[in-house]
């Protein structure tokens, strides 16, 4: 039962017989451990998966016996449920829902699975409606936090969590306030945003130490000791621009930062507020502003400033409205508890009045990773990849060091993929030493 194929065989024909009453349709949806067929008769759906895995459900209480069918074809056995499209379903596959019902039925299955078996695993999770529960098909692995799984849900396939109330509501317009706090009480969600700062470890920025220690003063310290400094009149971390060439890891800190305070995000770029229309670029800029305020604490990102923010010397009327917007948006916005973070490799091409100090107090120069830096990234790297404690890393970061982060990821990457086709066990010396070889002399080539 060998599912490596991008197309996997069906394990049943077409009319196979589940029951007397129910018969197999076409092939939907495959896993490693299960398959799920469109069916004909007294079902719509029907989901057949390996005995095994079927007995786990069983044991861990997901199902009882006289839901499942067993079914035998060649070699095989199987176990087969059948069902209803809406109540049997890959998560992943599953359209958003409908209705608060739909919502808090889906809540409720998730509540339910986490508290038969905690450290249940979503990915290709199935969704059996009838009973209540999710039926997990994976071990191990990543683990995505519940409320990003019902984010996801809830949101049309958006990785983000069903605790931010403000993005759910503005990609799920029909779910009103209400509704959200309903849904997230159902799956035994606490209510507010997303988890604070204060319930997680240090933050830790692997690869770039200077950053990592200015966010910790800078940013995270004020947001997770408030009252610390609100005797001194600091009432929110102040707005900040990193400096720095393209792949020297500004938008990857950025990310990690957004992702451990666990606030709301919102960004602005050209694209994104460009318009050909007079009067079209402000109110976009504003839209934006407005949105990050109202979600509170939030972030807000502007990426590539130097391209709508240019200096207004000699520039169009219509630049000089946008960057006008801007400077009369930034301080409201900081006022509102919203963190502004400015990323560019052009400082001085952007107009001087944006970075005056009051709209952005900090302004960081991030350069390249140096040998120091990219041996901590390497070690994180290869932690959880089998690897031989032999490596050449001192050569690894002569040839990294000051070059883009991406090309330490590429090199223990295309190390690993050398050392699986050659079915080995662990990432060797000569697997690692071919894969700096290819990075080392990078060209383009021709795949005929």
């Amino acid at each position: 039962m060998n599912m490596g194929s991008e197309r996997p065989l069906p394990w049943l024909p077409i009319g196979f017989a589940i029951t007397p009453r129910v018969f197999t349709g076409g092939l939907l949806h495959a896993g490693p451990r299960f398959q799920m067929y469109a069916a004909t008769g007294d079902a719509r759906v029907t989901l057949v998966a390996e005995s095994e895995l079927a007995a786990d459900w069983l044991r861990d209480g997901f199902l009882k016996a006289e839901d499942l069918t067993s079914v035998a074809f060649g070699d095989m056995r199987l176990s087969a449920l059948v069902g209803d499209t809406k109540q049997l379903d890959v998560l992943s596959r599953m359209p958003p829902p409908q209705n608060r019902s739909e919502a808090e039925a889906v809540a409720t299955a998730l509540r339910r699975t986490l508290t038969l078996r905690p450290d249940a695993r979503f990915n290709s999770a199935i969704y059996y409606g009838a009973g209540g529960f999710f039926l997990p098909t994976v071990t191990g692995g990543p683990a995505v936090a519940p409320d990003v799984v019902l984010g996801r849900y809830l949101s049309g396939g958006v990785a983000i969590s069903a605790l931010d109330r403000v993005r759910i509501g503005r990609l799920s317009r029909w779910l009103s306030a209400a509704d959200i706090d309903a849904v997230v009480a159902a799956a035994g969600l606490a209510q507010g945003k997303s988890s604070p700062a204060t319930e997680k470890g240090d933050f830790v920025l692997v690869g770039r130490r200077d950053l990592e220690q200015f966010f910790r003063e800078h940013v995270i310290d004020i947001a997770i000791h408030p009252e610390r400094y609100s005797a001194f009149g600091i009432t929110f971390p102040a707005g900040v621009v990193l400096v720095g060439p393209p792949g020297c890891g500004k938008t990857f800190a950025v990310e990690r930062l957004i992702e451990y305070l666990g606030w709301p995000s919102f960004s602005i770029d050209s694209s994104s507020v460009g318009s050909p229309f007079i009067h079209g670029t402000g109110m976009k800029i504003a839209r934006v502003f407005e949105d990050a305020i109202e979600a509170a604490p939030s972030v807000l990102v502007m990426d590539e400033m130097e391209a709508f923010l240019a200096t207004r010397d000699g520039n169009s009327d219509h630049r000089v409205e946008e960057v006008a917007e801007f400077l009369r948006r930034i301080p409201q916005a900081a006022a509102k508890r919203v963190l502004l973070i400015g990323m560019t490799n052009r400082p001085d091409a952007i107009d001087p009045a944006v970075l005056r100090r009051g709209r952005f107090d900090h302004v960081i120069e991030v350069s390249m990773a140096g040998r120091e830096e990219i041996a901590d990234l390497l070690q994180h790297l290869l932690h959880d990849k089998p690897h031989d404690d032999d490596l050449d890393l001192a050569s690894a970061q002569s040839v990294l060091a000051g070059r883009p982060m991406s090309d330490a990821t590429f090199l223990t990457r295309e190390a690993a993929r050398l050392a699986a086709r050659a079915n080995k066990r662990t990432i060797d010396a000569a697997s690692f030493a071919q894969a700096l070889g290819s990075l080392s002399s990078r060209s383009a080539r021709s795949v005929g």
